[in-house]
Formats: C-alpha cells, structure tokens, sequence
C-alpha cells in the first residue's frame, strides 16, 4: 500500500493464485491460475476503491477493513462484544489473541505483543450468511519503511492472457476500459 491512492495485492493458495493492481486511476485484477484478467476504472483514492470494489464488483478482500483510513472506526462499529482469548503463537511469535462481534461478522485478530504491534493474523466469520463462511489473512514480513520498486503499481498483462470484464452490479454488464 502506498496512500493515497495506490495498492499492490497478490493472494496465493490452494484454490487461487490472483494479482491485484490499483494505480490510482485503474483496479486491474489477474487470475494468474486460469489466465484471465479484468481493468476498470476506479475511484481516485484507496477507500474509495475498497467501497467501490465492495458495492459495484462484488469483491471483498478479506482484509480490507484493516486497510481503510479509518480502519478502527470501521473495526468498532455496531460492536456487539470484544474480549481478550487469551496469548497465542503464530509463527513463533507470541500474540495477544482478540475477538470481537457486531452484527454481521465475528473477527479475531493476533497483534504481537512488543514494541511492533502490527497484526498477524486476521479471522472473519460472516454471521449474516448461513453457511458462515470464514477468509484467513497471515501476515509476515512487514515493511513499514518499504523501497517501493517505480513500477510496483503497474500492471502489465501477459502476452498469453485473455481480457475479461468485470461484472458490474450496477449494471449487470461487464466493464470494459
């Protein structure tokens, strides 16, 4: 991340293996897996690209709630319930394990204890769909004085990628650029 307005994510798994690129003026979005990949254009700033993604494409990084500006004002929302579970282990580091509640969503968060208390890992149970689903983010290795490569925020397609667009719910029309 880089504010206000630029976001480089890459999510890797069992089941995905995406890119996702935002420069400011575009949101380009390349699932490397399958070989396809979708740009739009998008707000100007990185909380307006994270409402637009949620309200108009439908896509909700699991994450996101911590990347806003005023990510604990969203965190603390309609809170229901917090409590401290209690200390745990992640990748050898010891946590201070949190959970919290409101209406939609349980999240429990791992926050280092130490003088870097930058979270570890992020739990969300969406507890307004039935079948409760749940998205896992870890996170290591932070930078938070990073060298930002120029072209970090670029987005070049492959030669052998095939462009598709993204589906609009304002719309129910796939975007193009």
């Amino acid at each position: 991340i880089q504010r206000p307005n630029r976001i480089r994510v890459e999510r890797g798994g069992e089941l995905l293996d995406q890119i996702a690129v935002y420069d400011g003026k575009t949101f380009s979005m390349h699932d490397r897996a399958r070989g396809y990949y979708a740009v739009t254009e998008a707000p100007d700033d990185i909380d307006g690209l994270l409402h637009f993604a949620r309200e108009t494409l439908q896509l909700v990084p699991p994450s996101s709630d911590i990347v806003y500006t005023n990510a604990f004002e969203r965190l603390t929302r309609q809170l229901e319930s917090g409590f401290v579970v209690g200390k745990s282990m992640i990748d050898g580091v010891r946590c201070h394990h949190l959970a919290f509640r409101n209406p939609v969503v349980d999240r429990q968060i791992w926050i280092p204890q130490g003088d870097e208390p930058l979270p570890r890992k992020l739990v969300v149970t969406t507890r307004s769909d039935s079948a409760k689903p749940q998205s896992l983010v870890l996170m290591r290795d932070w930078d938070t004085s990073p060298r930002v490569k120029k072209n970090t925020f670029v987005f070049s397609a492959p030669k052998d990628a095939e462009k598709i667009g993204f589906l609009r719910m304002d719309s129910g029309q796939p975007s193009e650029r």
